[in-house]
């Protein structure tokens, strides 16, 4: 077993995962939680062969738009690895925390967190993941701290989620909508600043720790970018030549801005309805009082406000800043296509990987034989821990909250405090992502900067042991106290 993991671990594990929820509906039935009770189908509901392929599929329909922003994402990068100007930035930043890893690591983790908390889709922040890939490899850091650093930040943030679209699932009953199960902005704010706080003291910690222990290591992985490209610079004189770095500071810089701003909700989260306006008004503008809304015609129509962006709107962005910096620093057409290309077929094998991963959760909520299991542990009692423990299960299979929350909805809203219950299965969910090899999150990790899985569960099994026990003193705490 051991050698069959040293090659493609990742690929092999996800596919492993594949075939136990195809074998499950071999011989469960098809089950769900229907009016707080649970019902089970009359015959079984198996997935064959065929059924695999046309599934497969049907996850390329369903999840296109993150397939080709990961793809974006790649080439992107890529091309931008090929500039002079972009490594110029990324080694003075680099330089700049020079004998001060740690401190950007630490900015990093924080940085990531807070975002995936409050974005309304945690998943556009892998477009800021090769960024800081490339300053992290010229700081000589190793890979597990580089997936710390990027997706492990992500992941707290998923866990301890505040304003994002994690925070604020409403699952309406047939009986009743005002049962609704969720979170709302700001229920339970404190516990979950709290367990957000605790997660990232605690991952920082560790990972500080293991590269103290590195440092007196010489066999030591190190992070390497995998969008860079090894280019001799050209000398005159004996010096490297300049680059103007101020014009791709300034279109990363705006990047950025868009991103933060076009995926937070402001209206559902804060009741902010300046962008919202602005967009109306610049929108609806006209000139010399005529009937034509120029800018409406030149932005196309699916463009939204500040708030209300999703992915295919960040490709477009990301489209549109690739010919300016190629108009910018007067790179050849041909050569913006040709990195596009490349990035493209590095990113492949983890786009597989990402593939599968969907394939469990629509394999997982098209048959519900997994609820099985969480039945045995429900006939324990409606009570917090056993809610808890059920979206712990239900996060393995159903690996995206909004489907894990809508599965155990009817259960859950029977519990007297579903804030509370809402507030367990988020803390399940998240805890899930650092260690299940369904999780999007993770796996995409490990898979773009060649992590094997074992070398991560070695490093994260403290920490996923250890926010277990604080997440069960605060739900705890919050019910009994």
């Amino acid at each position: 077993m051991k050698k069959f993991f040293e090659k493609h671990d990742l690929f092999k594990l996800v596919g492993i995962c594949l075939l136990v929820i195809v074998a499950l509906t071999w011989f469960l039935k098809q089950a769900d939680f229907t009016g707080g009770q649970f019902t089970v189908d009359t015959a079984l509901n198996r997935i064959g062969l065929f059924d695999v392929v046309t599934y497969g599929c049907t996850v390329i329909d369903f999840y296109f738009v993150n397939l080709v922003f990961v793809f974006a994402v790649a080439g992107f990068y890529k091309f931008l690895g090929s500039l002079s100007a972009y490594r110029e930035l990324t080694n003075k930043i680099a330089s700049a925390f020079k004998g001060k890893e740690k401190i950007f690591v630490a900015i990093s983790i924080l940085v990531f967190a807070c975002l995936a908390g409050l974005l309304n889709e945690y998943f556009v922040l892998i477009a800021l993941v090769p960024f800081v890939i490339s300053i992290l490899s010229n700081m000589k850091v190793d890979k597990i701290t580089g997936v710390v650093a990027t997706f492990g930040g992500i992941m707290i943030g998923l866990l301890g989620s505040t304003y994002s679209n994690v925070s604020a699932v409403f699952v309406n009953t047939e009986i009743n909508s005002r049962q609704g199960l969720g979170l709302a902005y700001a229920n339970e704010l404190m516990a979950t600043v709290i367990i957000f706080a605790i997660a990232y003291i605690l991952l920082t910690y560790l990972t500080f720790a293991r590269m103290n222990s590195l440092a007196k290591k010489k066999d030591v992985a190190y992070l390497e970018d995998p969008f860079a490209t090894v280019v001799e610079e050209k000398t005159k004189k004996g010096k490297k030549n300049s680059v103007n770095i101020v014009p791709l500071v300034v279109i990363l810089v705006v990047l950025l801005l868009n991103l933060v701003l076009g995926f937070i909700s402001w209206i559902p989260a804060f009741n902010i309805e300046t962008f919202s306006n602005m967009y109306k008004t610049v929108t609806e503008a006209t000139l010399f009082g005529g009937d034509i809304q120029y800018v409406n015609i030149i932005l196309g129509n699916v463009l939204k406000a500040f708030g209300e962006w999703d992915l295919i709107t960040f490709i477009a962005l990301m489209l549109m800043a690739a010919l300016v910096i190629k108009i910018v620093y007067h790179v050849p057409f041909d050569k913006l296509i040709e990195e596009f290309g490349e990035g493209c077929k590095k990113i492949t094998g983890t786009i597989v990987i990402l593939i599968m991963l969907y394939s469990v959760l629509l394999f997982a909520i098209n048959f519900m034989t997994f609820t099985h299991i969480v039945k045995i542990i429900t006939n324990a009692g409606n009570n917090i821990f056993t809610i808890f423990t059920s979206g712990l299960v239900t996060s393995v299979f159903a690996n995206d909250f909004l489907y894990a929350a809508n599965t155990l909805a009817t259960f859950v809203t029977g519990f007297k405090e579903p804030a509370i219950a809402g507030f367990a299965l988020q803390s399940a969910a998240g805890l899930v992502t650092f260690i299940a090899p369904t999780s999007v999150a993770l796996m995409l990790g490990l898979s773009m900067l060649d992590v094997k899985y074992k070398d991560w569960f070695k490093y994260i099994w403290k920490f996923a042991l250890a926010m277990l026990v604080v997440i069960l003193i605060v739900l705890a705490i919050l019910v009994y106290v």
